[in-house]
């Protein structure tokens, strides 16, 4: 059962990273080829449907989740499927002076037989997780206020 965790910091308030992280997933994540949602904006109830470009052993990855926590300037919580492998997660906004920690994490449960790729599975989403979250700090850093077209 893979488990991932990644911080990074943001140099930015957590106003502003919170705010433009929920309003521009697929801006950041740039793995989503095409993203549906249940609602226009992110809260607790909504599902989210992300068609990913990122792949494990041929399995594609997209994330289909239902936001089970969402408190602003703190907190997004998931729970959903992973390409195939339920999956847990969150993604939490703390405050540390003038910039920003996210940090997100998940748990893939994979069954008996496919948990032999289960380190394939860490590796690939550590990168993943660690690429777009870089993305996001860069975006955020770089004065960038609106996602690319």
């Amino acid at each position: 059962m893979p488990k991932i965790s990644i911080n990074v910091t943001i140099n930015a308030s957590i106003g502003d990273v919170f705010r433009y992280a929920i309003d521009n997933l697929q801006a950041w994540q740039t793995d989503v080829e095409n993203m549906d949602m249940t609602d226009e904006r992110i809260r607790t109830g909504i599902s989210i449907t992300q068609r990913r470009s990122t792949h494990l052993m041929g399995w594609r990855l997209d994330l289909n989740a239902d936001i089970t926590d969402y408190k602003p300037n703190k907190l997004v919580e998931y729970k959903g499927v992973l390409g195939r492998f339920p999956v847990s997660g969150q993604i939490e906004f703390t405050p540390q002076g003038g910039t920003t920690l996210v940090c997100e994490t998940m748990t893939i449960r994979m069954p008996f037989l496919t948990g032999l790729y289960a380190p394939f599975m860490r590796r690939v989403m550590t990168a993943r997780t660690q690429r777009v979250l870089n993305t996001l700090k860069n975006q955020l850093e770089s004065g960038v206020k609106h996602p690319p077209q």
